[in-house]
């Protein structure tokens, strides 16, 4: 779709998945930073930083939650071709359709899970113990954010596919 032909609303949807995605890769670059410093640590004093170990896990979150959107959007996921690369175009397309809305279907009720969870986790205070008590609410919420961004993504995609669009992915794959 045109960035002309886009609709405000639109727009604003684009700009909050390039946003996640820019923020899970500032992720990978803290992820890298924050690790390389506790080897070095590591190599001179025989120990890690305290809480690097469960600050990195967390960032895992952060990266893979946050990013998934963004890949959706530009088509960059691993998919599977073998069926519909083998069956007329108008049943690839109404696969696609059915791919598209069990996948909104099923992230939609993830999200709506993990939301409650990190309510529940905000409200008790939830920690996990390690060498520091971590607070695990705020990476409920990421996990939240992400799946809620990906579900609306889905959502978009599936809008254009039953209007009968291509995606990103079918106008470039191989």
């Amino acid at each position: 779709m045109n960035v002309q032909h886009k609709s405000g609303f639109e727009r604003v949807l684009d700009r909050l998945v390039e946003g996640l995605g820019t923020l899970a890769a500032a992720g990978t670059v803290i992820l890298v930073i924050t690790t390389t410093t506790d080897v070095v640590a590591r190599q001179f004093t025989d120990a890690s930083i305290p809480g690097m170990l469960e600050f990195n896990q967390s960032m895992l979150v952060w990266i893979v939650f946050l990013g998934m959107a963004y890949t959706q959007k530009e088509g960059a996921q691993v998919r599977m071709t073998l069926v519909t690369d083998r069956v007329p175009d108008r049943v690839a397309h109404g696969m696609r359709i059915v791919a598209y809305a069990l996948a909104l279907l099923i992230i939609t009720w993830m999200a709506y899970q993990s939301g409650l969870r990190a309510f529940d986790s905000f409200d008790m205070n939830e920690t996990r113990q390690g060498l520091l008590r971590w607070p695990v609410a705020p990476w409920r919420a990421v996990l939240f954010v992400g799946l809620m961004a990906l579900a609306i993504q889905l959502l978009r995609d599936l809008v254009r596919l039953v209007r009968g669009g291509r995606l990103r992915e079918e106008a470039t794959a191989i």
